[in-house]
């Protein structure tokens, strides 16, 4: 955990690393130790969004979460938690399951609780 927590990217850098990878990708790294009682510590970087560290990254977490479980690495049985958001002062807790059939992964969730900052609707035409 301690790699993780002690990264501090050079985000003009990553962002022109990530451009190779895509218009629209960032970094998400996490550690399979926690400060608090969660299972995985993370973090993610998403500069080309204008987005140095994301505080808590659903759609990451449940990315790891098939990642790990296609890996079988994944840390317990049932849900498991992600702690994300600590270095910029905002914690969140993520809790993500993992629905597997022959070792592979077939349904993923993602739950947490979350504070709104902003509301807004789309109108598709």
């Amino acid at each position: 955990m301690k790699i993780v927590r002690e990264m501090d990217p050079d985000m003009p850098a990553l962002a022109k690393v990530l451009r190779r990878v895509d218009p629209d990708a960032g970094a998400y790294v996490f550690a399979f130790e926690a400060e608090g009682d969660a299972h995985l510590h993370a973090r993610g970087f998403f500069p080309q969004a204008g987005i140095p560290e994301d505080p808590a990254t659903g759609s990451a977490a449940g990315a790891c979460g098939a990642y790990l479980a296609s890996n079988r690495r994944l840390p317990a049985k049932e849900w498991f938690v992600i702690e994300q958001g600590i270095e910029v002062h905002h914690p969140s807790r993520i809790e993500v399951s993992v629905e597997t059939k022959a070792g592979r992964p077939v349904s993923v969730r993602v739950a947490g609780k979350v504070v709104p900052v902003m509301r807004g609707t789309l109108t598709v035409p």
